[in-house]
């Protein structure tokens, strides 16, 4: 994904796909300066001031990560029978901005919702995405729903989750009797999202939307997504075929993840057994990206 920059845009703006060569890479030396500069994170008003004066200004990057977190409360009724001190905090990301049918796959910072001065034990991370102006007292931001906005998948360990079937759900991020538990400290705060905007996207077009089936060069689905193999030049199925489901470019949504987390500091006379999560992926043993097919229904 280090390849894909930014998302489906609109307004004028273009998406930007980088491809790093590495026989023109080998030319240049560290004196040469980079050909073009990328800055994550910016806003639209932002974005257009960098357009029409082609210069960075020393505050423009200054709301290059917008997430944020509630300062830590306590929440005495998450384990109410432990009768533990639990502290709560609510968190949103940055914007991620889609138009209708538009896809993004992209890593984003996070805010870091957990001390980082010592471990603390975890309690519950439970996410979801949200649309709205966090700013606006008339409103601010509400729950989108996964007929609006597919998750395909997210990857990282700030929250825990596979894809539109964790959504709202803690079970996989489940808690553990004591003296067994979660301890912050082992993982970041970048996290990747794939997430479809389902807008306007015919009904049916929406298995073939979700599943980033392959398109023939005239833009029409194929019969191929996941670990198929195309015959058209450029396309071997899988996550390279998830392009925008539509060609719209308005209006756009400014999408947030809101992650909400509780942590407690670890009594001093307890003694905690930490729980580690492990995962195999044979892809770098065989060379390849592995993928399923999923039948046509």
């Amino acid at each position: 994904f280090a390849c894909a920059v930014g998302s489906h845009c609109g307004g004028g703006m273009q998406k930007v796909r980088v491809k790093v060569l590495s026989s023109e890479a080998a030319t240049k030396t560290p004196e040469h300066k980079p050909l073009s500069q990328i800055v994550l994170g910016l806003s639209k008003k932002e974005c257009g001031k960098i357009q029409v004066t082609g210069e960075l200004g020393d505050n423009d990057t200054s709301n290059s990560f917008q997430s944020s977190c509630s300062e830590p409360v306590v929440k005495t009724d998450v384990n109410a029978d432990d009768g533990r001190e639990w502290m709560f905090s609510s968190c949103l990301s940055n914007p991620m901005t889609l138009t209708p049918g538009g896809v993004l796959n992209q890593a984003t910072v996070l805010h870091y919702p957990f001390p980082t001065d010592h471990r603390v034990l975890l309690g519950t991370r439970v996410w979801e995405f949200v649309e709205g102006d966090p700013n606006n007292d008339n409103g601010g931001v509400t729950s989108v729903n996964v007929n609006q906005l597919y998750v395909h998948h997210i990857a990282g360990a700030l929250v825990v989750g596979n894809g539109a079937e964790s959504i709202r759900d803690k079970l996989e991020d489940g808690e553990f009797p004591a003296p067994y538990g979660k301890l912050s400290g082992d993982f970041d705060n970048i996290m990747t999202f794939h997430i479809i905007d389902l807008r306007t996207v015919e009904q049916e077009w929406l298995l073939e939307c979700v599943e980033c089936r392959c398109k023939d060069a005239e833009g029409n689905y194929l019969e191929i997504g996941g670990a198929g193999e195309s015959n058209v030049a450029g396309l071997e199925g899988g996550i390279d075929c998830c392009s925008n489901c539509t060609t719209l470019t308005s209006p756009t949504i400014d999408y947030r993840l809101r992650y909400n987390v509780t942590f407690m500091d670890i009594p001093e006379d307890e003694y905690v057994e930490p729980i580690r999560i492990m995962s195999t992926d044979i892809a770098p043993a065989v060379g390849k990206r592995i993928e399923f097919d999923v039948p046509r229904f």
